[in-house]
């Protein structure tokens, strides 16, 4: 079991990395809203548009140009929202993922290191503890010692 020591424990706190999956999905909710929103002001300004090039049309051109309008604009509206909330959704992932990236890499190097001083650590300890069972000092091998923890 890996020792942290409390000089380690305030530097590994402060750079922890917190990622709240929730904090994710909420963002590209927000993201969606935010499509959202643009395609239906894209809809609303296209069927002014449409509106007002029929105002002095027939009956009959003014319902099927009132329509035309509509329909193009929930579909450009529809699919600039998508392109715009694709391309923030993919730059934001894409910076999730090298933080994990680089969170995991520190967490390896770390890892490493934390064993290293473990191994030490048992070996110091055991050797205190056969010291005071014997009442005499030991001599020990690390090396020997830590080949069998490492086993």
């Amino acid at each position: 079991m890996p020792v942290v020591k409390q000089v380690d424990a305030r530097h590994l706190i402060r750079d922890a990395l917190v990622l709240d999956l929730g904090d994710l999905r909420r963002q590209a909710q927000e993201i969606i809203d935010d499509a959202e929103r643009r395609a239906a002001a894209l809809l609303a300004d296209a069927g002014a548009e449409a509106k007002r090039l029929v105002d002095g049309a027939h009956a009959e051109g003014h319902a099927a140009g009132l329509e035309q309008g509509r329909a193009d604009g929930l579909a450009e509206g529809r699919e600039t929202g998508r392109a715009a909330a694709y391309a923030e959704g993919a730059a934001r992932s894409a910076d999730v993922g090298a933080a994990w990236a680089a969170a995991l890499d520190h967490w390896e190097r770390h890892r490493a290191e934390m064993l290293f001083a473990a191994r030490e650590d048992v070996v110091a300890l055991a050797t205190a503890i056969a010291e005071k069972v014997i009442f005499r000092a030991v001599a020990a091998d690390p090396t020997i010692i830590e080949d069998q923890l490492a086993e």
